[in-house]
C-alpha cells in the first residue's frame, strides 16, 4: 500500500503523521511527503522510516510504483492546490481525503464524519473524500445523537483556536504573548489586530445574507450531513491555541428528556459526556466532549461543546476515513 501526505510539513500534516505513527505502524509498504519549496529536503520519520519530504509536482507525486493496488493521499493544503493536484490523483486511482473545502459542497464528493455517514461514500461515483470543517465536526458530533428525537432548528456560537488559522496564526499568538511579557510591540501579521486578549468575529469574509464564510460552511455542511436546514451560527475567534468550543442551543420537534439526552451522549462513539467541568480539557484529546447540558424549554437544551480542532477538526478525522477505508477493502 502506498500512502502519499500532502502538505506534510504544516500544522495538519504534522498531526497526520503523529497519527499514522501511532496507529498504523507497519501498513504501507511505501510513504511519500510533500511540502511546498521552502520545505523540500526536510526529513521526517514516518512509521520508523526516514522520508525525505519532496516539492509537490505532478512530475514528483506520479513517480511511484505502478504496481501498488491500493493508495492513499491525505490533503492538509489550500483548496486551489488542492483543486490542481486532486483529480490527477483520483485519475490515477488514490483514495483521495481532502482537509479542504475544495470539494466539501460538490454533490459528486462524499462529505464524511466516519461516525456518522460513512456509507455516503461511492467509489463509483468519486474516489475524493471531503473532511467537514472543524466546527462542523464538532457540533455535528454532538447533533448526531439527537437526531432520533426530531431537531427543529440549531443555534451555535463558536470560540475559535488559532490553529484553525494554520501554523503561522498559532506562531503569531505565541509570539504575542512572549512581546506583550517583554514590552514590545505586538506583531500583528495573520489576523490584521492583536491576537492576544481579544476575540473578534471569524476573520472570513462576510456575504450579502450576513453571515461570514465559515458560518456559511457550518449551515450548507450540516445540511448535507445529517439534512438539518435550520442551522444558524455565529463565529468567533478566541486567543486559544488549538481547541475549539462550541455553545449549542437545540430546540426540537417535540418536548424531550434531558436523561434521554445524556443516555445517548453516553452511547455515542467519539464523544463524551462530561458532569465535572473542572475535568473539561479538550486539547490533544481525540474525542469531542459535551457538558452542561440545559433544558431550558420542554423542547429546548442548551449544550457547551469542546474538541481539538487539529485533531477531531481535522487529521483525526481524516485518518479514520482511511482506516474505515482500509477495514473495508
Amino acid at each position: 500500500m502506498l500512502l502519499v501526505i500532502i502538505g506534510a510539513t504544516g500544522v495538519v500534516g504534522r498531526e497526520m503523521i503523529k497519527l499514522i505513527n501511532s496507529k498504523h505502524s507497519g501498513k504501507f509498504t511505501d510513504i511519500k511527503l510533500f511540502a511546498s519549496k521552502r520545505s523540500v529536503g526536510k526529513k521526517i520519520t514516518v512509521d520508523k522510516k526516514e522520508i525525505v519530504v519532496q516539492e509537490l509536482t505532478k512530475g514528483n507525486l506520479l513517480n511511484y510504483n505502478k504496481t501498488m493496488k491500493l493508495k492513499f493521499a491525505l490533503m492538509a493544503v489550500t483548496s486551489s492546490v488542492s483543486l490542481e493536484y486532486s483529480p490527477i490523483l483520483e485519475k490515477n486511482g488514490f483514495w483521495v481525503i481532502d482537509n479542504s473545502s475544495a470539494f466539501r459542497e460538490n454533490v459528486n464528493n462524499a462529505l464524511i464524519i466516519p461516525e456518522i455517514n460513512f456509507n455516503d461514500i461511492n467509489h463509483k461515483i468519486s474516489t475524493i473524500i471531503a473532511n467537514p470543517n472543524c466546527s462542523t465536526i464538532i457540533m455535528c458530533m454532538v447533533l448526531n445523537p439527537l437526531m432520533k428525537f426530531g431537531i427543529d432548528s440549531v443555534v451555535v456560537s463558536t470560540y475559535q483556536a488559532a490553529s484553525g488559522a494554520g501554523i503561522a496564526a498559532m506562531e503569531e499568538l505565541e509570539g504575542q504573548v512572549k512581546d506583550y511579557a517583554s514590552g514590545k510591540e505586538l506583531k500583528k501579521d495573520v489576523f490584521g489586530r492583536q491576537y492576544l486578549f481579544n476575540c473578534f468575529p471569524h476573520n472570513s469574509k462576510i456575504n450579502d445574507d450576513g453571515f461570514n464564510g465559515e458560518e456559511r460552511k457550518m449551515i450548507n455542511e450540516t445540511k448535507k450531513i445529517l439534512g438539518l436546514t435550520k442551522v444558524f451560527p455565529t463565529c468567533v475567534r478566541v486567543p486559544v491555541l488549538r481547541c475549539h468550543s462550541e455553545s449549542i442551543h437545540v430546540k426540537f420537534t417535540s418536548n424531550v428528556n434531558i436523561k434521554d439526552i445524556e443516555d445517548e451522549f453516553k452511547k455515542a462513539p467519539g464523544v463524551v459526556h462530561v458532569h465535572d467541568i473542572d475535568t473539561l480539557l479538550g486539547t490533544e484529546k481525540e474525542e469531542v466532549f459535551v457538558s452542561r447540558v440545559r433544558q431550558l424549554l420542554p423542547n429546548t437544551v442548551e449544550l457547551f461543546v469542546v474538541g481539538d480542532q487539529i485533531l477531531k477538526g481535522a487529521a483525526l478525522n481524516a485518518v479514520q476515513i482511511m482506516e474505515k477505508l482500509l477495514n473495508r477493502a
